[in-house]
């Protein structure tokens, strides 16, 4: 189980700075690591579907919140801890997000499928470790004023990437082919 600590911790490590105790510090350079943990943290989960954050959730409508635009006839709250849609089910639906709200023409059922706000005890290793190079990248220059950690760290983040994206996609299924008529009549009608 990986803490905000522990990722921050290694940050440092990676740094050639000493670990700290506590999430609660005087140290100006050290606050600025942990604030930009927090902005780190919901880019990187939103810079793909990452299997261990997605979550599925059924809407139902709120009537209470009419559509601001005239061709979307149902309202529905987005779910409190979305950081980012990803998908809908039925796939065909089209919708648009404002706020907190969901505005579409699909009626119930309809399920939605997003990346939620992932408690670090969720966090695989591959991720936990890009989460730190990422931030060792960010953070480098302020706390080393050593411009040349900067591109190690920029690149070794970009290889954990890599290594994150692959083992979380060797993870997931494939996703199941479906019927696409218009491709289908465009590209088989000749056969």
């Amino acid at each position: 189980m990986t803490t905000k600590l522990e990722i921050i911790n290694n940050a440092l490590n990676c740094l050639g700075e000493p670990p700290i105790d506590s999430l609660e510090t005087q140290n100006a350079g050290l606050q600025g690591i942990i604030q930009a943990y927090d902005m780190l943290l919901d880019n990187a989960l939103c810079n793909r579907p990452w299997a261990f954050a997605l979550k599925t959730a059924e809407l139902t409508p709120d009537p209470a919140v009419p559509s601001p635009l005239p061709y979307y006839e149902y309202s529905y709250h987005t779910p409190a801890d979305m950081l980012w849609a990803y998908m809908t089910y039925p796939l065909s639906t089209t919708y648009i997000i404002q706020g907190k709200h969901i505005f579409s023409n699909q009626s119930t059922p309809w399920k939605l499928v997003y990346i939620w706000a992932v408690s670090e005890d969720y966090f695989p290793k591959y991720f936990s470790l890009y989460l730190s190079y990422r931030l060792a990248a960010n953070n480098a220059l302020m706390l080393t004023e050593d411009p040349n950690k900067v591109q190690i760290w920029e690149q070794a983040a970009k290889e954990q990437l890599a290594k994150a994206r692959y083992l979380d996609d060797a993870q997931q299924p494939s996703r199941i082919i479906q019927s696409n008529p218009l491709w289908e009549t465009h590209h088989y009608a000749a056969f």
